[in-house]
């Protein structure tokens, strides 16, 4: 209300005095990105000499507020790129974060270790930011990798996600109390995660073994939504593998808990189903996009159980031509990825090729080569329209126009 409106103009009005007065004193750091958005940040050695004259509780604190205002500026999606670009604005400030916390959790150590203290009324402060900053770090490292593809920054903003949630731990190494749960699916999220970037990596056995780990922290907590996400993800890396048969077994069941999990059963009625959570959730925002995320991780698991099947011998091309439209069905319910659309109609390019429909393959290919030009701009060089290009010219050169060829090369 107007109270509301009134307290955030007062911290606004604050924030700018505060600004202009670290910059008078030359303690700020500004600079402006290609939306012309100023950030500012103190000078790390700054930093660290002010933190280092705190006491623990104004440390976490200070480190809280931080972890809030980063919280209410990211919005990083996987599947949508327009999210990219504001997510990877941040990074650095989620790693400083991360790093923050590290030192915080090394000064709080020591001290105990100095005074022979109990937990002060800190502890539960610092506990609840362990939790909320390794979630940061965690999806700070999915950004690096699908927005940047620095897969070595990833890895290391994971250890320091898994170190944080670590630290939590009992000496039994079993969390118990309150906020168990929120650790325990907090901790498989980060190892599956870490086994997205392993696989990435080309690091399969290293892949298996952190999403089996995942795999079981996800079936203690409960939790089946997890649970099939990283079946979908161990799947995956059996078809790396070219293990057909046991990629096809985890994607089939991953594939079933998700459908299990859908609120009306059928897929033609997935339209209703959105309709009806939007209304159930009083406007639909949240509702709608949880429902369109699942649609989402669905069809993507179809995506996969289609290049199994084209994979296996001998292949299976009617069934992974109607996988393909199913996933293709399901990702045109709701506003997904251009790119996700894209992988699934060069794949369908694929199916129409080997069953020698050139001009059906063309046409899919076409049209995936418009959705990423969308996706990621027209005139901007991206390894995905290279991928269809090739594809592309490929088919050109099979019906005998060089000259074609030549050029989309």
């Amino acid at each position: 209300g107007g109270g509301g409106g009134v307290l955030q103009a007062e911290a606004v009005a604050v924030a700018d005095r505060t600004w202009l007065k670290l910059k008078q004193f030359s303690l700020l750091s500004v600079r402006e990105n290609a939306h012309g958005e100023r950030t500012g940040c103190l000078h790390r050695l700054l930093g660290q000499s002010l933190r280092a004259h705190m006491d623990s509780h104004a440390a976490a604190h200070t480190l809280g507020v931080c972890v809030w205002a980063l919280e209410q500026h990211w919005a990083f999606d996987p599947a949508d790129t327009t999210t990219w670009t504001a997510a990877t604005a941040v990074l650095g400030h989620v790693q400083a974060v991360g790093r923050h916390t590290h030192a915080l959790l090394r000064g709080a150590a020591e001290a105990d270790e100095c005074e022979g203290a109990g937990a002060g009324p800190e502890h539960e402060l610092v506990a609840a930011l362990q939790l909320r900053v390794s979630a940061l770090l965690t999806q700070g490292a999915l950004c690096m990798c699908f927005a940047l593809s620095r897969f070595d920054q990833a890895q290391q903003a994971l250890e320091a996600a898994r170190a944080i949630q670590q630290s939590l731990l009992p000496p039994g190494g079993v969390a118990c109390g309150g906020g168990a749960c929120s650790l325990q699916r907090g901790r498989a999220l980060t190892l599956d995660t870490a086994g997205k970037v392993a696989r990435y990596s080309g690091k399969l056995t290293e892949a298996e073994a952190l999403l089996r780990e995942a795999l079981q922290l996800w079936r203690d907590s409960g939790d089946e939504g997890g649970a099939a996400a990283t079946l979908h993800e161990l799947g995956v890396v059996h078809l790396r593998r070219a293990e057909w048969e046991s990629a096809t077994a985890l994607l089939k069941q991953s594939l079933a808990m998700k459908r299990e999990r859908r609120p009306c059963g059928t897929t033609n009625r997935i339209g209703n189903c959105i309709g009806k959570a939007a209304a159930s959730s009083g406007g639909g925002g949240v509702g709608t996009a949880r429902h369109h995320s699942r649609f989402r991780e669905e069809a993507a698991t179809l995506h996969q159980l289609a290049v199994a099947a084209m994979s296996s011998k001998p292949p299976r091309l009617a069934e992974a031509d109607a996988l393909l439209r199913e996933a293709l069905a399901l990702e045109d319910q709701g506003p997904f990825a251009l790119g996700a659309r894209a992988a699934t109609l060069q794949q369908l390019a694929r199916v129409a090729e080997r069953c020698g429909d050139a001009h059906a393959a063309r046409a899919h290919l076409e049209e995936a080569l418009a959705m990423q030009t969308r996706a990621y701009g027209e005139g901007v060089a991206h390894v995905n329209k290279a991928a269809t290009l090739s594809q592309l010219a490929s088919l050109a050169l099979q019906s005998g126009d060089t000259e074609h060829s030549s050029q989309v090369l």
